[in-house]
């Protein structure tokens, strides 16, 4: 509900995204139809922060992806949000 109520804001909005190795850093086509639902403006893609063990997670250093991990996941992203964007323009004009 939150996703779809930022396309009637009618201002710039922000997605960020957090990846968490081996639990969503393959989620593309997923966070690609996230962003559609709310026509987000700007997103915002970071890798996950260990910062020590934690009765309420069992995340791990494994869990922390590499800067190049996030970049190549973020790429990947531009590409199939770019795809969903001229797929919704050619939708409109038809």
């Amino acid at each position: 509900k939150s996703l779809v109520a930022l396309k009637t804001k009618g201002q710039r909005t922000v997605a960020r995204l957090t990846v968490v190795k081996g639990w969503n850093s393959d989620e593309v086509v997923g966070y690609a139809k996230l962003i559609a639902l709310g026509h987000c403006s700007l997103v915002e893609v970071k890798g996950v922060t260990f910062c020590g063990k934690s009765d309420a997670s069992n995340l791990n250093m494994t869990n922390t992806p590499w800067h190049h991990e996030v970049v190549e996941l973020t790429k990947k992203l531009a590409k199939r949000t770019d795809e969903n964007e001229r797929r919704r323009k050619r939708q409109r004009n038809t």
